[in-house]
């Protein structure tokens, strides 16, 4: 999740460009009442505003939830790699035993 922490983000190292067209990010449902509002009245002062404190948060608690998925998803494709490699030696010793015959 990203944020803009002011109206001239578009600044970068004491050197500036030409204004650009700024997103306005809603994080939460009750938020975007405020977006539309703050769309049309610069002035309009949020009823909720995210802390820097709490964008980091939820940053962590997203990172850990795809660290997550991503141990999950390698533990499955490996667990259908072992039982495909199991069943190819399996064949290969009933193959053996069939031939020998």
């Amino acid at each position: 999740m990203t944020f803009i922490s002011g109206r001239n983000e578009h600044g970068f190292a004491g050197f500036h460009s030409l204004p650009r067209r700024l997103g306005l990010w809603v994080v939460f449902d009750d938020q975007y009442d405020d977006a539309r509002i703050l769309l049309t009245q610069k002035n309009h002062k949020p009823a909720r505003v995210i802390s820097r404190e709490e964008m980091a948060s939820m940053e962590a608690e997203v990172e850990a939830s795809f660290a997550g998925a991503t141990n999950a998803l390698f533990d499955w494709v490996m667990t259908i790699l072992a039982c495909g490699l199991l069943l190819c030696l399996a064949g290969y010793v009933v193959y053996g035993v069939l031939n020998a015959t």
